[in-house]
């Protein structure tokens, strides 16, 4: 996918799973915008006196009449951030296509006392990898293998809030893809947390998606949305499509499944667990480092 990725705040350098940069391509280099105003869905109206149906039709008739309450969803994914105080629980990121297969747990605090924690452990060995803590003014994360850890400021001056479209050309008409800053920074967690990634994935102009339907998964109304990769992400990911399950509410992903050619599961993401709006332990977001970790810079 060649498309050009400006981030309001540094992803990419702060993300430790392979799968963000997986997800989308930050090689190009980050440049000045102009947004332009992108395409919207359209919104499918119900017949204004429809003719007697049978009970399967009706069905159907009603899961199309529902699709409009979706049409924002794009945009929710894109602010999840702003949809929820606190979010916390687990998901497993199993996707071989980029050589990993672990398992995520998070607590993130969004607003003013912004805030995270998130492990990451290997899925096969049930061996905890990282963890990185978030406490508004640093970032910590905890290398287990090595006994290295690597502190790093944070400052809330650098979180943007993106006013208007998050997505425009350049002039060669190479798609630029606006990104927020998260004030919690929650690392790895935002696969899940703020899926701004996977939204992009939604291109209006192209139409390679469509809102299917609403089901319930983990207690919670989710948006299911089907689409397919273009030749060149159907490469890179070795699939020809997706489906994502996009909590309802708030924009969060819950789960995203890659097909093939087949319909063969070549890759997925799933939430196993999650809250929204709890209490949170607070004191997860410590950067204190223990005893026992040297500095990762020093050699």
């Amino acid at each position: 996918m060649n498309n050009k990725t400006v981030l309001a705040l540094g992803i990419a350098a702060l993300a430790t799973l392979a799968g963000t940069a997986y997800a989308y391509d930050s090689s190009q280099p980050e440049q000045p915008v102009q947004p332009v105003q992108p395409a919207k869905l359209l919104a499918v109206q119900p017949a204004a006196t429809p003719a007697p149906v049978s009970e399967t039709a009706a069905a159907a008739t009603q899961a199309a009449v529902a699709v409009p309450a979706y049409a924002g969803i794009k945009d929710s994914m894109l602010n999840a951030v702003d949809n929820y105080r606190t979010v916390q629980g687990t998901f497993r990121y199993n996707f071989p296509a980029a050589e990993s297969d672990l398992i995520i747990d998070f607590i993130v605090a969004e607003g003013e006392q912004a805030g995270s924690y998130v492990t990451v452990t290997n899925q096969a060995t049930g061996k905890l990898v990282s963890e990185t803590a978030v406490n508004g003014t640093f970032m910590q994360t905890l290398y287990q293998d090595a006994k290295k850890f690597h502190k790093a400021y944070v400052s809330l001056a650098n979180i943007v809030n993106i006013d208007g479209p998050r997505e425009t050309k350049d002039e060669n008409g190479i798609p630029i893809f606006l990104y927020r800053g998260d004030a919690a920074f929650a690392n790895t967690a935002q696969e899940v947390t703020f899926p701004q990634v996977y939204a992009f994935w939604l291109n209006d102009e192209r139409q390679n998606y469509k809102v299917a339907e609403e089901e319930k998964l983990l207690g919670r109304a989710v948006t299911v949305i089907e689409g397919t990769f273009d030749a060149e992400m159907a490469k890179k990911h070795k699939a020809t499509r997706f489906t994502m399950w996009i909590d309802s509410e708030t924009g969060v992903l819950l789960k995203l499944q890659e097909t093939d050619e087949s319909g063969t599961i070549v890759g997925d993401l799933e939430v196993t667990a999650i809250s929204f709006n709890q209490e949170v332990d607070r004191s997860k977001f410590s950067t204190e480092t223990p005893d026992g970790y040297t500095d990762s810079r020093v050699r």
